[in-house]
């Protein structure tokens, strides 16, 4: 069973949608692809939260936080996961980002450079057998999970 609390923060005008996973050690911000919500770490999450503290955060106009049509910016998402950080006091915290989230995750360390470092996934993300045919669903998340778990053992 999966725990984890979800809360809003506000900035500014938006809403922020946030899922605190807890945990203990360094912060971990997970920053999601376009289009897509915090759901998509809802895998590794947890695994990461037994060795840091982690929370997800739905961008503007995705997921639970507030829609603001298309005038939004990577500036803009940077300033959100500043406040996310801020209000949570996550100190120094690690950033992983997918897409357009790994985008904003090098955003926010050239910008704010008060991060631990930054992991930019520009690949695909974990998709069910229609979005990848011929793919072995139950193989392929047997493999996931056995990186996940190396890639947990292995950060400091």
């Amino acid at each position: 069973m999966d725990h984890f609390q979800d809360h809003v923060i506000h900035h500014g005008t938006v809403a922020l949608a946030i899922r605190d996973y807890g945990g203990h050690g360094s912060p971990i911000v997970l920053l999601h692809g376009g289009t897509r919500n915090l759901g998509d770490w809802a895998m590794i999450a947890p695994i990461l939260a037994t060795r840091h503290r982690v929370v997800a955060l739905d961008f503007r106009s995705h997921g639970a936080s507030t829609p603001c049509g298309a005038t939004w910016t990577v500036a803009d998402a940077v300033a959100d996961v500043r406040a996310v950080v801020d209000t949570l006091h996550l100190d120094i915290p690690w950033l992983i980002g997918h897409s357009i989230g790994g985008m904003v995750a090098t955003q926010y360390a050239a910008k704010q450079g008060t991060c631990r470092g930054v992991v930019n996934i520009d690949g695909v993300g974990v998709s069910l057998p229609p979005v990848l045919p011929g793919s072995d669903p139950i193989g392929t998340r047997k493999q996931l999970q056995m990186m996940i778990t190396q890639m947990v053992e292995a950060l400091p």
